[in-house]
């Protein structure tokens, strides 16, 4: 099994060749590698899109825990 945590996920990044070469092309590279071997590959978004992790990482989706997920970006 392959967990793909790693990206380019600064907003103010200025080089787009970096962020597509390490956002789109590596991802890509990956889950084709993982595909052809028939490896799960398990991608996760940026820790900006569940905020800073003071309140925790949870995937409940409730409206309960809305407020505690604050994206940095």
């Amino acid at each position: 099994m392959v967990f793909h945590l790693g990206a380019v996920s600064s907003t103010t990044a200025t080089d787009g060749d970096e962020a597509w070469a390490s956002n789109v092309a590596l991802s890509l590279h990956l889950w084709r590698w993982c595909a052809a071997r028939g490896v799960r590959f398990v991608y996760a978004s940026s820790a900006a899109t569940y905020g800073d992790g003071r309140a925790g990482f949870d995937d409940d989706a409730s409206v309960a825990h809305l407020d505690t997920l604050r994206p940095l970006n």
